[in-house]
């Protein structure tokens, strides 16, 4: 039997006062579930001519899962 996929939508504003912070998204995992994919973008790619990079972290009940850095590659008009 093949559950529904389940979606989860978090959006929001960065601002310099965001730098170095930690900002939690919680989420339920299904039991039995054997993939989880995570999209994310933003922008600009640059601010005050320093690269902008954002850093995604997941943790489980047991602790630290993965991480992944990512400097923007999305273009705003």
């Amino acid at each position: 039997m093949t559950e529904a996929a389940q979606n989860y939508h978090f959006a929001g504003r960065l601002t310099t006062r965001d730098c170095k912070r930690y900002i939690p998204h919680e989420f339920v995992v299904p039991a039995g579930c054997g993939r989880i994919d995570i999209d994310f973008c933003y922008a600009p790619q640059r601010v005050q001519g320093i690269k902008n990079l954002l850093t995604l972290t997941v943790f489980d009940p047991h602790g630290f899962r993965g991480a992944r850095h990512r400097i923007c590659f999305y273009s705003t008009p």
